[in-house]
């Protein structure tokens, strides 16, 4: 398997598939950067053994995809962006808009709601600064919860005083923390041991994304040559095995990455017991979901 230009070897016994995979956070391609259809991503992702995947972008495009593949795509209502600055659109028309998807039924969460993001391609310059625990967040997450959907925010481990404060205001809201916030491990497990609401997804956490922090700290396995996990993610994911969930967040890296992720996840989920595997792989994510 190739990844960053080195070749990552797992062992074989990793690379058995350890059930289905369900996607729990990627991204709606846009096709006139990437040069791909929405059916032509899909069909690649299916091919790759993702059997469902969760999937945030343009509301309208959404709805129709959900429809054409019902069993396949799960829809996550987002909140805009302001076309010429990039800005996240945090306003009074926000939770109305965000209420009015979620009356139709069609989406199952809210997110990814980019709070606290450094600087990528889609955001302002110096990235997304927006407090997780402001007031139109606050509002939010009490929409989620009066809904029953979960909501996935993306904040960097470096604000995690304003994730806690959020968990602790809204007890009834399910918030899935998008990457872990880039954590370490016993950040992740001090607040899972506090926030029963607090839900985590693992996307982006191995050797193929290359972003701050050093991929020696960002991934959860033990080197960049060596698929074992850290001893300390094993033991995280085996206490909380009901709160992590399987994800790519296929985006920015388009669709090159998504066999060797699948198969690093797999070598992941491999070398933790069978029902923590599972659980990770896609019973959790139908569990929130409510999903068939």
């Amino acid at each position: 398997m190739v990844g960053g230009g080195n070749v990552t070897v797992f062992p074989t016994e990793f690379s058995a598939r350890t059930g289905p995979l369900v996607d729990a956070h990627s991204h709606l391609l846009d096709p006139e950067i990437y040069g791909v259809s929405a059916e032509e991503m899909l069909s690649r992702m299916w091919q790759a053994g993702v059997s469902g995947v969760t999937l945030f972008g343009p509301t309208t495009d959404l709805r129709q995809l959900q429809q054409a593949f019902p069993d396949y795509v799960i829809p996550f209502v987002q909140v805009r962006r302001d076309p010429l600055t990039k800005q996240l659109l945090l306003n009074e028309n926000t939770v109305p808009s965000l209420e009015q998807a979620l009356r139709t039924g069609a989406f199952r969460g809210i997110g990814e709601l980019s709070l606290r993001h450094r600087e990528f391609m889609f955001s302002p310059p110096g990235g997304d600064q927006n407090p997780a625990d402001g007031p139109i967040p606050l509002q939010i997450y009490d929409l989620a919860a009066r809904y029953g959907v979960p909501v996935n925010i993306h904040v960097e481990h470096e604000f995690m005083q304003e994730v806690e404060r959020a968990l602790q205001q809204k007890p009834n809201t399910t918030f899935i923390w998008a990457h872990m916030g880039d954590a370490q491990a016993g950040d992740v497990l001090g607040l899972m041991r506090t926030y029963p609401n607090l839900y985590a997804d693992i996307s982006t956490r191995n050797p193929f994304f290359r972003r701050p922090p050093p991929v020696d700290q960002a991934s959860i396995n033990l080197t960049y040559e060596d698929g074992t996990l850290k001893e300390e993610w094993r033991a995280l994911f085996e206490e909380f095995p009901d709160r992590f969930l399987f994800g790519i967040d296929l985006g920015t890296k388009g669709l090159g990455v998504v066999e060797p992720v699948m198969e690093y996840y797999r070598s992941v989920l491999a070398q933790l017991s069978p029902a923590a595997a599972e659980k990770i792989a896609n019973g959790n994510l139908r569990r929130l979901l409510r999903l068939p």
